[in-house]
């Protein structure tokens, strides 16, 4: 059940054109742009917070506000991932997206707050 949703996650929040990579999981060669996510696995239908965070050179470029965009329109108002031989769903949480501060003042990061409920059979 871990590895699809593990599987799952990862297939989504990739599927934006750039590097992804778990929560503490960067690589110190990584390059910027990319993408980090919350693993979180919940018990059959229940409901967990699952954060994302873009993270982009610059002082809030128009790019990654783009990125933040693009990635609410693919959940809309809730988008169902096959997981196994069940499914999560994600939703926009409220809010949905909010600046967050970095120790490098040249880097840009966004926190997209999204809610993650598990239907695993």
């Amino acid at each position: 059940m871990i590895v699809d949703v593990a599987s799952a996650l990862y297939a989504f929040f990739s599927g934006f054109g750039i590097p992804t990579y778990t929560t503490n999981n960067v690589p110190e060669t990584a390059v910027l742009p990319y993408l980090t996510y919350d693993f979180t696995v919940s018990k059959t239908l229940a409901s967990t917070p699952l954060g994302a965070r873009l993270w982009w050179e610059g002082t809030l470029p128009a790019a990654l506000f783009e990125k933040a965009d693009e990635i609410g329109a693919r959940i809309g108002t809730g988008i169902q991932l096959p997981c196994g031989n069940g499914y999560l769903w994600m939703y926009k949480g409220e809010p949905f997206v909010q600046a967050i501060a970095d120790e490098d003042e040249r880097i840009s990061t966004l926190y997209l707050n999204i809610i993650a409920s598990f239907d695993l059979n």
